[in-house]
């Protein structure tokens, strides 16, 4: 099932006796639900246990959208449409054992928004959350305590763009929202014994992220996405102001200091932390940014960088032997 693989990352395949023996009235076949009374078809997605499937028509465009519901829930066990919904232009859908339904409207082609609803089995509106920007994976808890939504787009950029939502569905409350810098995660995953949503990313890495601390150490490393974006953009400049490139610098060293780090977090901060500090004169503190950056990930960007300030250093080419000067101290030697 492609869908549970995009949003839980883990590659599950529905019940074989699901795909199979749904009531006569109803099939679900390769993530395609049909339902001959009343007649729908549409993309399908089964709840955990296989007990629902929810079931939505993809419109071509905002324009298009009818009357006809577009977002059904079929229960297998009585063999017939619990509910019947429509929605501007429903996008995608999951399902909880407890029969919940977390969509996604895609509302209008014109421009980036979006809404997130989650409904009760009996139709109720438990969430109803507009968005400033397109929503790009959604999920909802097996249990139906928590549902969460990530956005599209930059933060900087959109209204909502690259943010993730976390709803608590008992208090039918948002319980938090973190936006995300570089750091995409590749998939989620929601403990729900621990009310937490857990990041999961392409390096094996996780970070859980909770309601009340929103772990720390995650929001540190979208800190430091923040920083080291900004200390680019700080070094593409013309005149560089050194008083805040040695702010940066600052910040950078703290974060990192602060912070669990992934393996592409430490590589590519290193890397930006060697730009600034080459920036501000410091070439020996520079180069043992940029080796601590190249032992991680060589392929991350400065090799000939290094290479180069190694030899205004008088120093061998790496892995000759040489050593890199101790870093450059800036503290006063208090006077006898």
């Amino acid at each position: 099932m492609g869908w549970w693989n995009t949003i839980f990352g883990g590659k599950k395949k529905s019940p074989r006796r699901l795909e199979q023996s749904l009531a006569a009235n109803g099939s679900l076949d390769d993530g395609f639900f049909t339902s001959m009374n009343p007649p729908f078809m549409g993309r399908g997605f089964p709840s955990p246990d296989g007990r629902y499937v929810v079931g939505w028509a993809v419109t071509g465009n905002s324009q298009s959208a009818g009357e006809a519901p577009n977002l059904v829930l079929w229960a297998r066990e009585t063999d017939e449409l619990v509910q019947q919904r429509t929605l501007i232009r429903p996008g995608r859908a999951t399902v909880s054992n407890t029969g919940l339904i977390a969509a996604e409207d895609w509302l209008s082609d014109q421009e980036l928004s979006g809404r997130f609803v989650v409904l009760s089995k009996t139709g109720d509106l438990v969430i109803d959350h507009r968005l400033g920007a397109n929503i790009f994976v959604s999920g909802i808890s097996p249990n139906g305590r928590y549902a969460f939504c990530q956005t599209a787009g930059h933060v900087k950029k959109y209204v909502d763009g690259g943010t993730v939502f976390f709803f608590d569905l008992d208090t039918g409350s948002l319980l938090f929202r973190k936006e995300l810098h570089k750091q995409w995660p590749k998939s989620y995953r929601i403990d729900e014994k621990k009310g937490q949503l857990i990041a999961k990313y392409e390096d094996g890495s996780q970070v859980r992220i909770a309601p009340d601390e929103v772990d720390q150490v995650g929001r540190d490393a979208d800190d430091l996405w923040a920083v080291c974006t900004q200390a680019e953009e700080l070094l593409e400049q013309k005149s560089q102001d050194l008083l805040r490139l040695s702010e940066v610098e600052e910040a950078i060293n703290r974060l990192r200091a602060a912070t669990l780090l992934h393996p592409r977090v430490d590589a590519q901060s290193n890397r930006v932390l060697g730009q600034v500090l080459e920036a501000l004169g410091r070439q020996a503190d520079a180069l043992i940014a940029w080796d601590a950056a190249l032992a991680i990930d060589p392929k991350i960007g400065v090799k000939r960088k290094a290479e180069a300030l190694r030899k205004r250093l008088g120093l061998p080419p790496a892995g000759a032997g040489g050593t890199v000067p101790a870093p450059e101290t800036h503290s006063e030697t208090p006077s006898d």
